[in-house]
């Protein structure tokens, strides 16, 4: 428990070993506080805590002292997390020696909020937290929800982890910095309902969960993102990319030469495949990169599949081609319909913008003139490109019909950097492999850093680069276009409850996105259509980016359909 008593400033409650706190100098705790005269860390400081406006902060929180480096003394989420880290961090060489964990426990503290006068996420009061940091140390943060009832149970995999970023350090954002600051809400103590209106309804329900924060520090190198994030890839040999002029690391790392086509052939009855390096399933058919050898046919009926972000074909797309029972979800769709083949669009999804892909998209097709109207299926953001090519007279072919699953033309998550945080760890759940690592690796930086690529900017609501899409015409007027519209529902959970983190994530996410989302998109968001397509809305119930798999998507309030005969009746 803090010394309150003891605050030389009451905006700074000082974090750390008490002991060693208490016998410092108000004269050297101010210069190191508030003057910011000393970058060097004191022993046994590791932080300030207070609100966000600065009031006078006279609360007792209960918060670690030195740290946590013993492994055996780490639950299985924050293991994850450090074993993450660890596999594309360089500097690490000793996980108990350059990595510690931290902690500041509000279950006891009692914040003197009148909660009956907080009516939006907005009037929620904020929290600020300063971390004393070397310029080569890495943060990550994050809430760690935890029913109450487990408190302690170092192997309780039902842990929802909210993250949350630091502000922006300077216009570079490099690591030339002594502190990094985080704002977070106070959770809220009773759970809630949220109206039509976005309106807070609060029941006289306790929560269940825990108010727990953690902290994890770990030794890194120092420099901007583009450097630190070249560090964080080595080991899977992308380092030369971030070096390229006028590219984000962003781009360099998951956008430079990742734009191609792909072709499948169904007559391998099977093939291993790889989303990521740490993701391989054996899928029916295979994918080609169109060559040569394996061209496109123009005379063909063709579906064209778009994914999502941070994703790619074979990630996105898994469960639709995955091999079961010596056939696929792909498989059964195509044998009561009039698709004669299936190509894919790899491309880059944050680091670039629709108009973007569609340049690189047509360069790619090169001579290639289709004779037959093209078809499209596409999911989360891959819906955005799918508008687009929709509203292109210079595509090579027609469009007849989209099937589009979760359009994010307008991610909740966007509109403040607050919450961007909390966007990027549910993705980090949906996604696997590399791209769930690369979230990770973003988690680090500021949210001014993710908004300012092309790709962000485009999934926000209301920024002119959204608009462009929503505001076109279609170039052909008989193209009709079908989105499936996604709220998450109880009943998508398993009997044996292997995601009960989503009941507790629900409650907080739906204080951003609305009472109605698929976790990542809100209905608000997928709806947000441009009006002049006519877009016939399906509403469904599903995970983002779970809809494909067996099972993964359902009548709302209902049981799950046939994947195969649901596509049908749209494409």
């Amino acid at each position: 428990m803090n010394d309150k008593n003891n605050q030389f400033d009451k905006r700074f409650l000082i974090l750390g070993d008490y002991t060693l706190i208490n016998k410092y100098t108000k004269t050297k705790k101010q210069k190191k506080i508030v003057r910011k005269q000393q970058r060097g860390k004191l022993p046994g400081v590791w932080g300030t805590l207070g609100w966000k406006n600065d009031q006078a902060f006279n609360l007792e929180v209960i918060n670690s002292k030195t740290g946590n480096t013993n492994e055996n003394k780490r639950d299985i989420i924050t293991t994850q997390i450090i074993e993450e880290i660890d596999s594309f961090n360089s500097s690490i060489k000793e996980i108990s020696n350059d990595v510690v964990e931290r902690f500041i426990n509000f279950e006891n503290t009692n914040f003197n909020i009148d909660w009956a006068k907080i009516k939006t996420y907005d009037d929620i009061p904020e929290l600020r937290l300063d971390l004393f940091v070397k310029d080569e140390e890495g943060v990550i943060v994050f809430h760690y929800h935890q029913l109450k009832e487990n408190f302690q149970q170092l192997n309780d995999e039902s842990v929802y982890e909210q993250f949350i970023q630091c502000q922006k350090t300077d216009d570079n954002y490099t690591t030339k910095r002594d502190r990094l600051t985080y704002y977070f809400k106070v959770l809220p103590p009773y759970k809630y309902n949220i109206t039509k209106n976005n309106q807070i309804e609060w029941t006289e329900e306790l929560r269940t969960t825990s108010f727990i924060l953690k902290i994890i520090t770990f030794e890194r190198i120092s420099g901007t993102p583009g450097e630190i994030l070249n560090d964080f890839f080595s080991k899977e040999n992308i380092k030369l990319l971030a070096s390229t002029s006028g590219a984000s690391a962003t781009y360099s790392l998951f956008g430079k030469n990742k734009n191609e086509l792909l072709i499948y052939d169904n007559t391998v009855k099977s093939s291993s495949v790889a989303s990521s390096n740490k993701n391989r399933f054996d899928m029916y058919g295979a994918f080609f990169k169109v060559d040569n050898e394996h061209k496109i046919d123009e005379n063909k009926k063709t579906l064209l599949l778009i994914h999502g972000t941070f994703s790619n074909t074979l990630n996105t797309f898994e469960s639709l081609i995955k091999l079961r029972n010596n056939s696929s979800e792909l498989e059964d769709f195509l044998s009561i319909n009039q698709y004669k083949q299936v190509i894919a669009f790899n491309h880059p999804t944050i680091s670039a913008d629709v108009f973007d892909n569609l340049k690189a998209f047509k360069k790619l097709l090169r001579e290639v003139k289709f004779k037959k109207s093209v078809s499209l299926l596409a999911a989360s953001r891959g819906c955005i490109l799918a508008q687009a090519i929709g509203a292109n007279k210079t595509i090579p072919f027609i469009v007849d019909k989209c099937l589009m699953f979760s359009p994010a033309n307008g991610v909740g998550y966007f509109d403040v950097g607050e919450k961007i945080a909390t966007g990027l760890g549910i993705l980090k759940k949906v996604l696997s492999g590399r791209p769930s690592s690369y979230v990770l690796a973003l988690l680090q930086f500021s949210a001014e850093y993710f908004l300012e690529q092309p790709g962000a900017q485009q999934m926000t609501f209301n920024s002119k680069e959204l608009k462009k899409v929503t505001n076109a015409k279609l170039a052909n007027k008989e193209s009709k276009y079908t989105a499936v519209i996604n709220d998450w529902q109880k009943i998508l959970i398993n009997k044996k409850g292997t995601r009960f983190w989503m009941q507790i994530a629900d409650g907080i996410i739906k204080l951003m996105l609305g009472n109605e989302h698929d976790f990542v998109v809100g209905v608000k968001g997928q709806r947000n259509l441009p009006k002049q397509y006519n877009v016939t809305e399906i509403p469904m119930a599903s995970t983002h980016c779970k809809y494909f798999s067996i099972g993964g998507l359902h009548i709302r309030n209902g049981n799950a359909v046939n994947l195969a005969i649901f596509m049908s009746k749209y494409l």
